[in-house]
């Protein structure tokens, strides 16, 4: 193979003895001599390189021997070198090459290098397009679970304003249970009872009787003293919507009267009893008995409305002992009455 400079492009192209072909750059015709014969290239060589491939070793190419460059043309000198360049410093010293480096072997007009792949060409591979659909399926089923999630309470909420539910209307049960009021400490010797409709307390001597007590149209209880006709008596009477406490107080010594003699009526000052006021007056009455012996007894009488319902106490005390022991327990007793 003989070696073949391109006189107008520079580029070296490889061609057979005798072989005649164009540039592949510049299309220049492009030719080789024929081989010599043996002695003719014996006669050629010098003595001193003559004995150097005699020897068998490689010999150093002489550049002086070398046939000399072909001129560069005017497009390629007229460019600067660029700083970057890989080009040998004898091109930026206007020196020419050799033709045989491998530096001057020039590239074809039509080359470009490859471009770096873009993501969307990344996206087109059949990998990166099946990697993409999985990675965006757990957000498809996220949102699709979102939207059932809202159509199911939207739903609801339609059908029990609708009052399509059975168990729309109803109504919600307390849960906690309503608080009494404090209890007061009893004095000694107390015992407590508490209205059968739970509507107030009240302390009463241990040794004292409970038993039911007349009240007309209503309910009552009687806590007497034994083999004695003190004791008090509290009623839970009837109401009406206009009825005051001093007409309370009029109406049960009304009752009085159709049970026995009232004599000696009097309106005593209001006071306050359970934390409730209360319209108080006295009398002296005689109940009326056949066949029996009866004592006069002076009653105490208070009337008071709470939350609705009228409620009425009578003391009873036996005539002429107002300032006796039975009074001081019967002043334990009121102060010890509550309402629940």
């Amino acid at each position: 193979m003989q070696q073949a400079v391109c006189a107008s492009c520079g580029r070296v192209v490889l061609l057979q003895p005798g072989e005649t072909r164009a540039c592949p750059s510049c299309g220049n015709s492009l030719s080789a001599p024929q081989a010599a014969s043996a002695d003719e290239q014996t006669q050629r060589l010098p003595g001193p390189a003559l004995a150097a491939q005699d020897d068998g070793t490689t010999r150093p190419i002489d550049p002086a021997a070398l046939p000399p460059p072909p001129p560069l043309s005017p497009a390629s000198s007229s460019q600067p070198q660029s700083q970057g360049s890989d080009t040998p410093a004898a091109v930026a010293d206007n020196t020419p090459l050799w033709p045989g480096d491998p530096t001057t072997q020039a590239l074809p007009a039509d080359y470009a290098p490859p471009l770096p792949p873009t993501p969307a060409s990344e996206a087109s591979q059949p990998g990166a397009a099946v990697t993409q659909k999985r990675s965006r399926a757990p957000l498809v089923f996220s949102v699709l679970a979102l939207v059932l999630l809202l159509v199911v309470v939207s739903v609801g909420g339609v059908l029990a304003s609708a009052h399509l539910f059975p168990f729309a209307d109803v109504p919600a049960t307390p849960t906690a249970a309503p608080t009494l009021p404090p209890t007061a400490t009893p004095p000694p010797g107390y015992l407590l009872y508490r209205d059968v409709q739970g509507a107030f307390d009240i302390y009463y001597p241990a040794e004292w009787t409970v038993k039911p007590a007349a009240a007309q149209g209503g309910t009552g209880v009687a806590l007497t003293k034994p083999s004695s006709t003190v004791g008090m008596a509290i009623l839970q009477v009837p109401i009406s919507g206009t009825a005051t406490m001093r007409q309370l107080l009029e109406n049960q010594f009304q009752e009085l009267a159709q049970g026995g003699t009232v004599s000696n009526q009097q309106q005593l000052a209001d006071g306050t009893v359970g934390g409730a006021p209360w319209a108080q007056g006295s009398v002296d009455w005689l109940p009326k008995q056949h066949g029996t012996v009866t004592v006069k007894e002076h009653l105490v009488v208070l009337a008071t409305t709470y939350h609705g319902h009228a409620f009425v106490i009578e003391l009873i005390e036996a005539q002429g002992t107002s300032a006796s022991a039975d009074e001081a327990t019967l002043q334990t007793m009121l102060a010890s009455f509550t309402f629940v």
